[in-house]
């Protein structure tokens, strides 16, 4: 038997990660936010169970998927949840995640091919 998720990491920042940082923390889940050295004061940081800072300033540190991976795996996330569009529509992400063995949340959860081919509307059609 699988043992249960008890750690987020909210691979998203300021306002949409505050949202998915208070509801986490409601239902009794550890999280964990990822800042840039640009973010080290931003709110979200503040309200996450722990941080983890990313190598370099955004917006670099902020499209690189495989720093957030490292990050959520070193903090011991078992979930990860990249907020709307951007990382949550990302396949190579998705890739990336997976190779990890951390779970996605939300639409992030769709696998990486149905992603391309949903990118594709010829392929998708």
């Amino acid at each position: 038997m699988r043992q249960a998720p008890t750690t987020l990491f909210v691979a998203n920042r300021i306002e949409i990660a505050l949202r998915m940082l208070r509801t986490a923390s409601a239902l009794g889940l550890r999280t964990v936010a990822m800042y840039s050295v640009d973010d080290a004061d931003a709110p979200h940081v503040r309200a996450a169970t722990t941080a983890v800072a990313l190598p370099g300033t955004a917006p670099a540190a902020d499209l690189d998927a495989g720093a957030r991976v490292s990050a959520a795996s070193s903090a011991g996330a078992m979930m990860v949840h990249p907020g709307y569009g951007f990382l949550g529509e990302d396949a190579d992400f998705a890739d990336v995640r997976n190779c990890c063995g951390v779970r996605a949340t939300s639409r992030s959860g769709s696998l990486p091919v149905s992603m391309r081919t949903a990118r594709c509307g010829a392929r998708a059609r």
